[in-house]
């Protein structure tokens, strides 16, 4: 009898030892993290309607984050060369002349070496808004890559977008119809290596 009272001491002993370790947090404690959970919440969501608020007036989105493509070299990243055209549509000048225009608006003294949609067709993706489908977007890209003399390359994305609510039709964005999206400068060092790739 005297080993099951010690046994049941040192059980409780446990037992109790435990919940005293676990429960160390002060209730000023517990509200510091609940309110720093919440900043955190709040920041992030911040950013993101500031991001989107960006891409629907047409401004370049200020973000550093490395997009699911991107290859990084020297610590910065970088947009894959493409070179071949993939897309063989019979409008496919309706899609790479505006693109060509705007870039020797921008970059006239640079030599063009290439022009090409690496798609096969259009890339579909669901609208959602709180979880639900309410339209459905399109979008097709359009790559150029241009020698800047001796000194490097110009590789440019622009982007041609469709949105089309449920039950409607397919309508172009306007407003960004290219979009030209992002630029890379990409020094002769990197080049020789992202052709490689």
């Amino acid at each position: 009898m005297h080993k099951f009272t010690i046994l049941l001491i040192m059980v409780f002993g446990f037992h109790f030892g435990a919940i005293a370790q676990t429960a160390t947090q002060t209730p000023q404690e517990k509200i510091g993290k609940a309110v720093k959970k919440s900043y955190k919440s709040a920041r992030k969501q911040m950013n993101r309607a500031t991001h989107m608020m960006g891409e629907a007036l047409g401004l370049e989105p200020k973000t550093t984050d490395p997009e699911p493509d991107d290859v990084k070299l020297k610590g910065y990243y970088y947009m894959p060369i493409y070179d071949v055209n993939l897309y063989h549509g019979t409008d496919q000048k309706e899609f790479t002349e505006p693109c060509l225009q705007q870039f020797r608006e921008k970059y006239p003294t640079l030599e063009i070496l290439s022009c090409v949609i690496p798609q096969t067709g259009w890339v579909q993706e669901d609208v959602t808004q709180n979880g639900r489908v309410i339209g459905y977007g399109q979008y097709l890209l359009c790559f150029i890559l241009a020698r800047d003399g001796q000194d490097g390359y110009v590789n440019a994305r622009f982007a041609f977008r469709k949105y089309k609510e449920v039950g409607g039709d397919f309508e172009p964005i306007e407003t960004i119809w290219p979009k030209w999206e992002r630029t890379d400068v990409i020094p002769v060092r990197i080049y020789n290596k992202l052709v490689k790739l």
